[in-house]
């Protein structure tokens, strides 16, 4: 995911993920994704954003901590998606291995039951 460069705008929302920080930072406190709004922006400072949480809490963070949240939550829907269709592909290999299987079992003249009929006739 790729961070925010550059001049950012008070009022943008962040989100904080993925940043493993030292146990004294003050961000450390927040759970990962966190979203946040820039409040302030101070440019000689070693964190120049100023940034609030949603209870209204304020800390400082360096912009390459902060992802812009509508590039975040694209990377997300990208990143589910591409989840979905590698399980499709997984599921349509195991679909077709199950279909030998099963067309080698009945050549070699076993029965292939559901579990609902292996209950039936009391195989379960």
């Amino acid at each position: 995911m790729r961070r925010i460069h550059g001049d950012r705008q008070i009022g943008q929302v962040v989100v904080l993920d993925n940043i493993i920080f030292k146990e004294d930072d003050p961000l450390s406190e927040y759970e990962q994704p966190q979203m946040f709004i820039i409040v302030r922006v101070d440019k000689v400072e070693n964190r120049p954003y100023v940034i609030k949480d949603n209870s209204g809490r304020k800390t400082t963070a360096e912009k390459w901590y902060l992802c812009d949240a509508d590039e975040w939550v694209k990377s997300q829907r990208e990143k589910a998606e591409k989840r979905r269709e590698e399980e499709e592909i997984i599921l349509t290999d195991l679909k077709s291995k199950l279909d030998i299987l099963t067309s080698i079992l009945t050549k070699q003249g076993y029965k292939i039951v559901t579990e609902k009929q292996a209950e039936e006739i009391g195989l379960a």
